[in-house]
């Protein structure tokens, strides 16, 4: 057996083994793509229903807070309120947006959860007037989740007022 065969043959099984190991990386990634959506989507749910059972537990505080016209109109102790059920509310939403944008959440996932911001904003006269005022900014929204979301808003009431 000559040299040159020899270094053909492990040439070619070097070249087949890459091939292997690139297809066995694959499937890799793609199992951990898969458990990572899978991980965002289930600490994000658990999120939801932690929110959930502190609106439940404090239901009358929270209800308390939409009785009030304006924003404005909150004593110290309601505005302390609202502002943590704001936050807490618009942060979610916001991280569900950030996920989606990185790749770790489905697009149906992802826009059922922006229905129910939107839906949020447009039945809850409060939650909407909070949200088009600069206080906003305060709960650390950024610019990118606001214009996102306003653009949202803004296809609703054009979609509204067309029907």
């Amino acid at each position: 057996m000559d040299w040159n065969m020899v270094g053909a043959i492990g040439e070619t099984l070097g070249a087949v083994g890459v091939i292997v190991t690139l297809v066995y990386l694959a499937g890799q990634l793609r199992q951990n793509t898969n458990a990572l959506r899978s991980s965002t989507y289930q600490a994000y749910n658990e999120g939801s229903f932690s929110w959930a059972d502190t609106i439940m537990q404090n239901a009358p505080e929270v209800a308390a807070i939409f009785q009030f016209g304006k924003y404005d109109d909150l004593d110290l102790e309601s505005m302390t309120r609202a502002n943590a059920f704001f936050l807490k509310t618009f942060t979610m939403k916001e991280s569900s947006y950030l996920h989606h944008r990185a790749g770790s959440l489905d697009d149906d996932v992802f826009e059922a959860k922006m229905l129910g911001a939107e839906t949020f904003l447009v039945r809850n006269q409060f939650a909407r007037e909070l949200w088009d005022t600069e206080a906003v900014h305060g709960f650390g929204i950024t610019p990118d989740f606001k214009a996102y979301m306003d653009q949202r808003l803004a296809a609703r009431s054009a979609q509204r007022n067309i029907g």
